[in-house]
Protein backbone atom coordinates (compact mmCIF):
# COMPACT_ATOMS: atom_id res chain seq x y z
CA UNK A 1 0.00 0.00 0.00
CA UNK A 2 3.12 2.20 0.52
CA UNK A 3 4.24 1.71 -2.74
CA UNK A 4 1.04 3.24 -4.32
CA UNK A 5 1.10 6.99 -1.99
CA UNK A 6 -2.73 7.20 -1.84
CA UNK A 7 -3.46 4.03 0.18
CA UNK A 8 -0.54 4.96 2.34
CA UNK A 9 -2.31 6.46 5.19
CA UNK A 10 -4.74 3.82 5.37
CA UNK A 11 -2.11 0.90 5.38
CA UNK A 12 -0.38 2.75 8.70
CA UNK A 13 -3.37 2.98 10.26
CA UNK A 14 -3.93 -0.93 9.88
CA UNK A 15 -0.47 -1.37 10.83
CA UNK A 16 -0.51 0.51 13.99
CA UNK A 17 -3.40 -1.23 14.84
CA UNK A 18 -2.24 -4.57 14.57
CA UNK A 19 0.73 -3.39 16.51
CA UNK A 20 -0.90 -1.91 19.09
CA UNK A 21 -2.61 -5.06 20.16
CA UNK A 22 0.55 -6.76 20.43
CA UNK A 23 1.72 -4.82 22.99
CA UNK A 24 1.51 -5.58 26.82
CA UNK A 25 1.09 -3.15 29.52
CA UNK A 26 0.72 -4.81 32.89
CA UNK A 27 -3.60 -3.89 34.21
CA UNK A 28 -4.39 -2.58 30.95
CA UNK A 29 -6.07 -5.20 29.25
CA UNK A 30 -6.71 -5.28 25.06
CA UNK A 31 -4.18 -2.24 24.48
CA UNK A 32 -5.56 -0.85 21.24
CA UNK A 33 -5.13 2.01 18.58
CA UNK A 34 -7.67 4.56 18.00
CA UNK A 35 -5.97 6.85 15.49
CA UNK A 36 -7.87 7.54 12.26
CA UNK A 37 -6.47 7.70 8.67
CA UNK A 38 -8.27 11.53 8.31
CA UNK A 39 -6.00 12.88 11.73
CA UNK A 40 -2.22 13.12 9.77
CA UNK A 41 -2.62 11.84 6.29
CA UNK A 42 -0.40 14.41 4.75
CA UNK A 43 2.14 12.96 6.85
CA UNK A 44 1.73 9.33 5.43
CA UNK A 45 1.61 11.13 1.86
CA UNK A 46 4.98 13.13 1.97
CA UNK A 47 6.50 10.57 4.14
CA UNK A 48 5.99 8.01 0.67
CA UNK A 49 6.95 11.22 -2.10
CA UNK A 50 10.10 11.76 0.23
CA UNK A 51 10.81 8.55 0.05
CA UNK A 52 10.13 7.96 -3.64
CA UNK A 53 12.39 11.34 -3.63
CA UNK A 54 15.51 9.83 -2.05
CA UNK A 55 14.74 6.43 -4.19
CA UNK A 56 15.65 7.62 -7.67
CA UNK A 57 17.68 11.03 -6.74
CA UNK A 58 20.87 10.76 -4.91
CA UNK A 59 21.63 14.20 -4.46
CA UNK A 60 18.72 14.97 -2.32
CA UNK A 61 18.81 11.48 -0.41
CA UNK A 62 20.13 12.40 3.01
CA UNK A 63 17.79 15.46 2.86
CA UNK A 64 14.57 12.93 2.64
CA UNK A 65 15.91 10.66 4.93
CA UNK A 66 15.93 13.52 8.02
CA UNK A 67 13.23 14.92 6.49
CA UNK A 68 11.25 11.08 6.97
CA UNK A 69 12.91 11.01 9.94
CA UNK A 70 11.51 14.25 11.51
CA UNK A 71 7.82 13.20 10.02
CA UNK A 72 7.97 9.75 11.56
CA UNK A 73 8.82 11.19 14.61
CA UNK A 74 5.59 13.18 14.16
CA UNK A 75 3.74 10.36 13.33
CA UNK A 76 4.64 8.60 16.60
CA UNK A 77 3.67 10.77 18.90
CA UNK A 78 0.23 11.08 17.07
CA UNK A 79 0.25 7.22 17.01
CA UNK A 80 1.17 6.74 21.10
CA UNK A 81 -1.33 9.60 21.83
CA UNK A 82 -3.98 7.43 20.07
CA UNK A 83 -3.85 4.24 22.70
CA UNK A 84 -6.46 2.77 24.03
CA UNK A 85 -7.22 0.21 26.86
CA UNK A 86 -10.45 -1.53 26.62
CA UNK A 87 -12.11 0.77 24.03
CA UNK A 88 -11.18 3.82 26.50
CA UNK A 89 -8.31 6.84 25.19
CA UNK A 90 -5.37 6.84 27.82
CA UNK A 91 -3.24 9.44 28.71
CA UNK A 92 -0.10 9.02 26.75
CA UNK A 93 2.27 10.96 25.08
CA UNK A 94 5.81 10.06 23.57
CA UNK A 95 8.56 11.90 25.37
CA UNK A 96 11.64 11.38 22.96
CA UNK A 97 14.11 13.64 22.01
CA UNK A 98 14.06 14.09 17.72
CA UNK A 99 17.29 14.20 17.88
CA UNK A 100 17.85 10.41 19.93
CA UNK A 101 15.01 9.27 17.20
CA UNK A 102 16.96 10.79 13.88
CA UNK A 103 20.00 8.70 15.62
CA UNK A 104 17.84 5.26 15.53
CA UNK A 105 17.08 5.85 12.20
CA UNK A 106 20.35 6.66 10.87
CA UNK A 107 21.72 3.39 12.63
CA UNK A 108 18.71 1.58 11.08
CA UNK A 109 19.75 2.55 7.77
CA UNK A 110 23.63 1.80 8.60
CA UNK A 111 23.01 -1.26 9.91
CA UNK A 112 21.43 -2.88 6.95
CA UNK A 113 24.93 -2.96 5.58
CA UNK A 114 25.30 -6.40 8.06
CA UNK A 115 22.37 -7.99 6.38
CA UNK A 116 20.75 -9.11 9.46
CA UNK A 117 21.65 -6.70 11.97
CA UNK A 118 18.74 -4.11 11.35
CA UNK A 119 16.90 -6.83 12.86
CA UNK A 120 18.70 -6.10 16.22
CA UNK A 121 18.39 -2.29 15.51
CA UNK A 122 14.84 -2.54 15.30
CA UNK A 123 14.43 -4.26 18.59
CA UNK A 124 16.49 -1.68 20.65
CA UNK A 125 14.92 1.40 18.97
CA UNK A 126 11.47 -0.33 19.58
CA UNK A 127 12.37 -0.39 23.49
CA UNK A 128 13.67 2.36 23.45
CA UNK A 129 10.22 4.09 22.67
CA UNK A 130 8.32 1.83 24.77
CA UNK A 131 10.50 3.54 27.44
CA UNK A 132 9.83 7.33 26.30
CA UNK A 133 6.00 6.71 26.48
CA UNK A 134 4.59 8.81 29.40
CA UNK A 135 1.09 9.54 30.77
CA UNK A 136 0.58 6.12 32.46
CA UNK A 137 1.61 4.59 35.74
CA UNK A 138 2.45 0.64 34.03
CA UNK A 139 5.86 0.27 31.60
CA UNK A 140 5.26 -0.31 28.14
CA UNK A 141 7.28 -2.86 26.92
CA UNK A 142 8.27 -4.24 23.60
CA UNK A 143 8.71 -8.32 23.76
CA UNK A 144 10.00 -9.31 20.59
CA UNK A 145 13.89 -10.61 20.48
CA UNK A 146 16.04 -9.90 17.23
CA UNK A 147 15.61 -13.57 16.05
CA UNK A 148 11.92 -12.97 16.35
CA UNK A 149 11.80 -9.79 14.34
CA UNK A 150 14.27 -11.04 11.69
CA UNK A 151 12.23 -14.70 10.93
CA UNK A 152 9.11 -12.50 10.96
CA UNK A 153 10.71 -10.40 8.30
CA UNK A 154 12.20 -13.25 6.15
CA UNK A 155 8.84 -15.30 6.19
CA UNK A 156 6.62 -11.99 4.86
CA UNK A 157 9.47 -10.95 1.98
CA UNK A 158 9.09 -14.79 1.05
CA UNK A 159 5.76 -14.78 1.25
CA UNK A 160 5.36 -11.04 -1.18
CA UNK A 161 7.55 -13.27 -3.85
CA UNK A 162 4.56 -15.07 -4.03
CA UNK A 163 1.85 -12.21 -4.94
CA UNK A 164 4.09 -11.43 -8.07
CA UNK A 165 3.10 -14.57 -10.17
CA UNK A 166 -0.69 -14.11 -9.04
Amino acid sequence: GMAFVIPAPWVAVWFYRWFASRLQVPGRPNFSFTGQVGDIWWAFILLVLLGLVGAYDPTYQLIAIILQAVLSWVVLRWAVSNLASNGQKIPTAFDGSIWTYIGWQLLLIISFITIIGWAWVITAMLRWICRNISGTRREILFNASGWQVLWRSIVFALLCLLIIPI
